[in-house]
């Protein structure tokens, strides 16, 4: 009952600001609560290696952003999204616009102020800064081919599938990408896939590729399948190359020593002796060479903005019926196979008899990354009442598969504007240039003032309506109550806060209780039930470190230890004792795993 009580004030108070127009008051009331944010989703990149550019600006419906030109980075826009919430009574708008940032060379960026356009006010972001190191050959990393990979025994080995000899620049190529690791090998991957060179663009990967099995050359292999795409950036002959970083953990056996019991050195107990080699490598796949042919000038159509693919286009109009000055909604729908990355809205024809606005987008990929629809809106507004259908659309594209452009048009889509006419019947009609020939023609041609009046009563003024005393009254309580409810949700949220004490409690006794079991398992000598507890306890505590509440403490490695703390850390050197046990390490003595047990909490007290 009082949420409907609260939302019924808080739409009398929308009513009251609509009320006032563009009046002082709700223009400083719609520019302060217009906020920008820009973020980046890494500060550090490789050559030919994608960031997510992210705009928001909360507080609006619809923003211009004009982009700097900055040389050897490319910025690709991935799409825009809208988001109108009411949350307990909390309203809040907000239109988010993505880019993909691609670097070309290594060095030091900055990215300067974007300028955003919302509405008259004009708005700039902070200024972002990264760095671009060299890919994967310019490092000297060692290079595999795909087959056997050098240095790599044939341990794993990167190739890519279903490559043409050809193709055209700006087109997307489905490919198919497969990182192989001998069976019986387990392999730590922090980086996905990347290009390497400057010539191709890769389309963003998925985090959780694909699993199989295959067996080449006689061996069995454990496979992850990439589905992606890419597309050339230049035209000319140039190779393809894709580049995977990773650690394999490579299983080392330790045979007893010669003298002791020969019935040790049975298969049987070979793996208890067994120990983890890890082992860094940058797998390469072979250098694919394509011939990439530019577009061509001949029987470009005007209105090319550089779409290559295989797409539909259609158009819709709503309301069909409106009144001048009504907005028409139109829904223009491009779907098919291609890069939408260079997909852009149709033209609306310039014509004075219409006011247009700047569309807005959303993609819905289709899979892989290059099937998908793209969906444009746009509002447009007739200014007279002569309007009746909206005007032909075009869209043009290039088709790679018949190497020639293609333009589709919309059909005409008839609509209904009322009002023109009453409009016009309201001017004035032209007199004629006929001279009258008697004052009583003029007079009958010409009404008089006498003939226009009517008796009726007399209004001394015309008060609008946010001046009387009931609005004002009104409008004043609708506030306080507004304001009232706005201090006990803050002061719920402030409350809420607390959990978080909680939680740290929670913690604490936690790894109190992970403690005992540590001493518990120094008395009774089980080093494995030792390091087991100690990983535990090091991923609980990294977790809490990095605030990752989106991922599980199992799933942090050793990697995520090397980067997330110094590098003289016992910390390190606990997890990886105790990585390396579960994959059949040696055993600890009762004094070691004191040892460890008395570094584990100085360095759990030190950062927390």
């Amino acid at each position: 009952m009082f949420r409907k009580f609260f939302l019924l004030l808080f739409t009398l108070f929308l009513a009251a600001l609509t009320t006032f127009g563009e009046g002082p008051l709700y223009s400083a009331l719609a520019r302060s609560n217009v906020d920008l944010s820009v973020s980046l989703s890494q500060k550090q990149l490789r050559v030919n290696q994608s960031a997510a550019l992210t705009i928001t600006v909360t507080g609006a419906k619809s923003a211009e952003i004009e982009l700097p030109e900055m040389d050897d980075i490319v910025f690709q826009q991935r799409g825009q999204s809208r988001k109108i919430q009411i949350i307990n009574g909390d309203f809040s708008s907000s239109v988010a616009t993505s880019y993909h940032v691609r670097p070309l060379k290594k060095g030091n960026y900055t990215i300067p102020p974007i300028t955003v356009r919302v509405g008259d006010e004009v708005m700039k972001t902070k200024p972002l800064s990264f760095t671009v190191v060299a890919d994967a050959v310019e490092q000297g990393s060692s290079v595999g081919q795909s087959g056997e990979t050098t240095g790599n025994n044939g341990l794993a080995f990167l190739k890519i599938e279903n490559l043409p000899e050809d193709g055209y620049r700006g087109q997307l190529i489905p490919v198919t990408i497969k990182a192989y690791f001998r069976e019986g090998i387990r392999a730590e991957i922090d980086h996905l896939p990347a290009i390497t060179g400057a010539s191709y663009v890769l389309t963003p990967l998925d985090r959780q590729p694909l699993q199989g099995q295959e067996t080449v050359n006689g061996r069995n292999y454990s496979v992850l399948i990439w589905k992606s795409s890419i597309s050339a950036i230049k035209a000319g002959r140039h190779p393809l190359q894709i580049g995977l970083e990773a650690t394999l953990l490579i299983p080392v056996k330790n045979r007893p020593g010669r003298g002791l019991d020969p019935f040790l050195d049975d298969d049987a107990f070979r793996g208890f002796f067994d120990r983890i080699k890890r082992k860094d490598v940058n797998l390469q796949s072979t250098a694919h060479m394509m011939a990439i042919a530019p577009l061509p000038e001949e029987g470009k159509p005007a209105d090319f903005n550089g779409a290559v693919g295989d797409f539909n286009f259609k158009v819709e109009a709503s309301p069909r019926q409106v009144e001048i000055g009504e907005p028409v909604t139109l829904t223009m729908t491009i779907s098919g196979e291609g890069n939408f990355d260079t997909v852009s809205a149709p033209d609306f024809p310039v014509a004075t008899d219409w006011k247009t606005y700047s569309p807005v987008s959303r993609f819905e990929d289709k899979g892989e990354g290059y099937r998908g629809i793209k969906i444009f809106e746009q509002a447009v507004v007739p200014t007279t009442g002569e309007v009746q259908a909206i005007p032909e659309l075009s869209f043009s594209y290039f088709d790679p598969a018949e190497g020639s452009y293609i333009t589709i048009n919309s059909d005409l889509l008839p609509l209904h504007v009322s009002g023109g006419k009453a409009l016009a019947t309201q001017l004035p009609s032209k007199q004629s240039d006929t001279t009258l020939d008697s004052p009583s023609e003029k007079d009958q041609l010409l009404p008089t003032i006498d003939q226009h009046l009517t008796s009726s009563s007399f209004t001394p003024a015309i008060n609008p309506v946010f001046q009387l005393p009931w609005f004002i009254i009104l409008t004043a309580l609708t506030t306080v109550v507004l304001i009232t409810v706005v201090f006990l949700h803050l002061r719920k949220r402030y409350l809420s806060q607390n959990h978080q004490l909680l939680q740290e409690k929670v913690l604490k006794k936690t790894l109190a209780e992970k403690d005992n079991v540590l001493q518990m398992a120094i008395k009774q000598g089980e080093d494995g039930l030792f390091l087991k507890t100690c990983r535990e306890m090091i991923q609980i505590h990294l977790a809490r470190l990095a605030n990752a509440s989106n991922r599980e403490p199992a799933s942090l490695i050793l990697s995520d230890l090397k980067n997330m703390l110094p590098a003289e850390s016992p910390l390190i050197e606990i997890f990886a004792v105790a990585q390396e046990h579960a994959y059949g390490g040696g055993r600890l003595t009762v004094a070691q795993m004191e040892q460890y047990r008395q570094q584990l909490r100085s360095s759990l007290e030190e950062n927390r």
